[in-house]
């Protein structure tokens, strides 16, 4: 039993990861995802393509700043995970940065890195928002296909999709 892989990108993401190791996706696919930036997807033997119930959401600095110390962005990335809870998704922050990175904060900023970790902490205990930081896109790239072959591995292709996760069968974009 041949278990394939599919990895999804929003179309929105703006600066996409692409340094993914050749050969660990059969297919990578831009796409409008209604939320999160990066979802996986398994077939085994060529059957129906199932949504993993986890995602990614990828955030730069600047743009960690922007989502974070911004009363409107704050609010639209809470909604992001309801949206996100409410359809049986669990989503990922990965950071692109490491904690002492994060910690220096932005220089034109008022809000600063240690009251952006402190917020994530707040996130992680009010929300279960699990994040990572990595010091690398590859780092990145190399999270998000850890955690899909693993899940490909264990999780089976037989159980019911997440609804209402979109159908994924007519792909677009290949990247």
């Amino acid at each position: 039993m041949r278990k394939r892989l599919k990895l999804l990108i929003d179309t929105r993401e703006g600066l996409p990861l692409d340094e993914f190791k050749e050969g660990i996706f059969d297919e990578i696919i831009r796409e409008g995802l209604p939320c999160a930036d990066y979802w996986g997807a398994v077939s085994e033997d060529g059957g129906e393509w199932k949504q993993f119930p986890l995602s990614f959401e990828r955030k730069g600095k600047p743009d960690l700043w922007q989502t974070f110390a911004t009363k409107e962005g704050h609010r639209r990335f809470r909604t992001m995970l309801e949206k996100a809870d409410k359809a049986g998704m669990k989503v990922i922050l990965l950071i692109e940065g490491t904690m002492m990175e994060i910690f220096e904060g932005i220089k034109q900023s008022q809000f600063t890195g240690d009251s952006m970790l402190k917020l994530l902490a707040t996130m992680r205990i009010r929300h279960d928002l699990e994040y990572h930081f990595c010091e690398s896109r590859r780092a990145m790239c190399r999270l998000i296909e850890d955690w899909f072959k693993a899940l490909a591995k264990e999780w089976s292709t037989n159980k019911e999709p997440h609804s209402p996760l979109p159908n994924h069968e007519a792909s677009s974009d290949a990247v």
